[in-house]
């Protein structure tokens, strides 16, 4: 099964790379699962994803072939072949 991650700043400058493909073994995973395999690939983005390697402080946003989705659901959020996942840290301003 195939995964597209497509990152956003500050994670692409990290990774090297604005879309990385993910290949995850059988055809049943998560998106955590996926997010396994994108750390698995690119073990540098683990500090940058997770503040200081705890998942429960997660600070980006997820979306599921454009669909926000939230972090707590990710190990209970099916993917499916082919599909994009878009990391982006949150912006605000006023």
């Amino acid at each position: 099964m195939r995964i597209v991650f497509k990152l956003g700043p500050p994670l692409s400058k990290v990774a090297g790379a604005k879309e990385v493909a993910v290949e995850l073994p059988g055809d049943r995973a998560t998106v955590a699962i996926a997010l396994e395999g994108l750390l698995a690939q690119l073990p540098c983005l683990r500090d940058e994803l997770f503040a200081k390697g705890e998942p429960a402080r997660f600070y980006y946003t997820l979306f599921l072939n454009d669909r926000l989705l939230r972090f707590a659901d990710a190990s209970t959020t099916p993917v499916q072949d082919g599909d994009v996942l878009l990391i982006l840290l949150p912006v605000a301003g006023g």
